[in-house]
């Protein structure tokens, strides 16, 4: 699975405002409740920072891709978000989280929740990539990088 087939402009923010970790949870549970249908906003924010207990999912360069399973999601939800200040959000390397892929799934699709979140880290993995998404302009922007990167 790609990003490119879940991802479009509305699920795409551009000047994230938080300023730690569980209000960029928050802010990015936003902006996926505005087109995938969430039955219970507080059990997927639980189970969001449950997984952050266990190991953060800031990977470092400026990357985090927090993401859970929820049996309150349908199907597999995902947005980006991008803070050009950077959020702390105990990235392994210390440093704050400039571009962030969310990723919450109903634990029946976890096939395809765990290719996306591979798929995912790859795309990020590229520094030209990152610096790309952290420039765009606007959110349809973010989209055509990550749609010309996917082919």
């Amino acid at each position: 699975m790609k990003l490119k087939e879940i991802i479009d402009k509305d699920l795409v923010k551009i000047g994230i405002e938080a300023k730690d970790k569980e209000g960029a949870l928050d802010e990015l549970l936003g902006v996926i409740e505005k087109k995938f249908k969430i039955t219970n906003r507080e059990d997927v924010k639980k189970k969001l920072l449950e997984r952050e207990a266990v190991k953060s999912t800031g990977l470092g360069n400026g990357i985090a891709i927090p993401h859970a399973h929820s049996e309150f999601v349908e199907g597999i939800a995902a947005c980006i978000g991008i803070s050009k200040e950077g959020v702390e959000f105990t990235c392994l390397d210390g440093k704050p989280a400039h571009v962030f892929v969310m990723i919450v799934a109903n634990p029946q699709y976890n096939l395809k929740y765990l290719s996306l979140l591979a798929h995912t880290a790859r795309i990020l993995s590229r520094e030209d990539i990152r610096q790309k998404l952290i420039d765009a302009k606007n959110e349809e922007e973010v989209v055509r990088i990550i749609r010309e990167f996917e082919g």
